[in-house]
């Protein structure tokens, strides 16, 4: 398992290169495989082992460019769960996943529906509902984009579930879009950083394009009134997060619904409060990391993004980030990356950290 700077085969590399984790089981004793493993996709998925696993090949390589991320990967026959439970500790990860099996082929529940995900279609997972999946073959390769469902919406307009959505590979569209995901594999060693913004832009376009008429036959009455309150109460939380006097009375008033519809709205976030201090405590992150701060100006900043109470937060930050405060202001953007290599734990895989860390930095929300 590495985490990588630099650019390895024989395409020459860029003097500044895109942020790469990569797993490899051959580089690890067999007994602990399946624990790194299991642990370095957690914030994505959690993984069960079947019977007769076998964890001898699981490999994979995941990049992040800019506000995607691309990855390659091959495992043996598992299960993978994303319950109620997980979303709660993972609610940022509200993005779409889209995959091609080019070997293999899975089983899949996702947001109320059932489907085959195999080498004959390019799928959707949307990471926003419970998804449950087994693999059906031994061994299975798959090429997977992460995209933020934020990305899509400016070309979608207001979208819910996306769970499984395909694209037949012997589709005109289906091919093109196939074809396009290998490319982009083999290519992103040599894609610049610069031009990260531009290629997750191309790729966004590009996967929206080719999907428009598969997303314009969903059945756009399946809880479109509760998705378009949903978007325009995340929008007014967004716009007045500074306010100290933001709340769930202010928004239960502001949009005249109950308290238990907005519950059930952001349940899979653990509660609108629990969206809005989480929001907070993001854009405090980006505003110590990108605002160059002083340990002096910490209680500044978290009094800027609406916590009046150091200690507090504090105590919140260190929960949600793993680090605190004063360690993102001394040790900058790498400081969740070194701060998870120090465990002595033989089986915890510092990559799952990082993974978290790219998941909250896609999308609006790392707008600061």
């Amino acid at each position: 398992m590495k985490t990588r700077s630099e650019k390895p085969g024989n395409k020459k590399s860029n003097s500044s290169s895109l942020d790469i984790i990569e797993f490899d089981s051959q580089s690890l004793e067999a007994d602990y495989v399946f624990d790194f493993w299991r642990e370095g996709i957690k914030p994505l998925f959690l993984s069960e082992k079947k019977e007769d696993h076998d964890v001898r090949h699981i490999h994979h390589r995941m990049v992040k460019i800019d506000q995607i991320v691309v990855a390659k990967g091959g495992f043996s026959s598992q299960f993978f769960v994303r319950n109620r439970k997980h979303l709660l500790r993972h609610d940022d990860s509200d993005h779409i996943v889209m995959q091609w099996y080019a070997q293999g082929s899975c089983h899949a529940h996702n947001g109320g529906r059932d489907f085959i995900q195999s080498s004959k279609h390019i799928v959707m997972m949307d990471l926003g509902y419970e998804s449950f999946s087994s693999t059906i073959s031994p061994f299975s390769e798959v090429i997977t984009i992460t995209i933020p469902r934020e990305l899509l919406q400016e070309y979608w307009g207001s979208i819910n579930n996306l769970a499984g959505l395909s694209l037949p590979i012997n589709s005109t569209r289906g091919r093109l879009l196939k074809n396009f995901m290998i490319s982009l594999c083999e290519e992103v060693d040599t894609i610049k950083p610069a031009d990260a913004s531009t290629v997750a832009r191309a790729t966004t376009h590009m996967v929206s394009s080719m999907f428009q008429r598969e997303f314009e036959q969903i059945d756009v009455a399946e809880e479109i009134i509760e998705a378009e309150l949903k978007l325009l109460i995340k929008d007014f939380i967004a716009a007045n997060l500074r306010n100290p006097k933001l709340s769930i009375e202010m928004l239960i008033n502001k949009f005249n619904c109950s308290r238990a519809t907005l519950y059930r709205l952001f349940q899979t976030y653990g509660g609108v409060a629990r969206y809005i201090n989480q929001l907070r405590l993001q854009r405090c992150y980006k505003h110590l990391i990108y605002s160059n701060a002083k340990r002096s100006q910490i209680i500044e900043i978290a009094q800027y993004w609406g916590f009046n109470n150091r200690q507090q937060f504090t105590r919140q930050f260190r929960q949600y980030f793993g680090v605190s405060p004063s360690d993102v202001v001394a040790s900058g953007v790498d400081c969740l990356t070194h701060q998870s290599h120090n465990s002595s734990s033989n089986n915890i895989d510092p990559n799952s950290f990082r993974l978290a860390s790219w998941l909250k930095s896609l999308g609006c929300n790392a707008k600061g």
